[in-house]
C-alpha cells in the first residue's frame, strides 16, 4: 500500500485492517525510497494498492482488500 502519514484515507484503511496479516507492505511516499517506487509505479493518489497485476486506489472495505490480495 502506497501511503503517507498525512493521508486521511490511508489512516482509515490502517485502522480497520492489519495489513501485515494479509501480506501487504506499507510504502511511505514521503520517504526517499517510497518516492522513487511511487514514481516507478505511476502512483498518483493515496492510498494505492498494487497486487502485481491490478491496482486499487482510495479507501476500500476490508473484504475488498482481502479478496484483492488473497483472492
Amino acid at each position: 500500500m502506497f501511503t503517507a502519514k498525512w493521508c486521511g484515507n490511508c489512516q482509515v484503511v490502517k485502522s480497520m485492517i492489519d495489513l501485515k496479516e494479509i501480506g501487504v507492505e506499507e510504502i511511505d511516499v514521503d520517504s526517499l525510497e517510497g518516492t522513487t517506487l511511487a514514481e516507478e509505479y505511476g502512483v498518483m493518489s493515496l492510498p494505492t494498492f498494487i497486487n502485481g497485476k491490478e491496482r486499487l486506489t482510495g479507501a476500500q472495505p476490508k473484504d475488498v482488500l482481502v479478496d484483492f490480495f488473497n483472492g
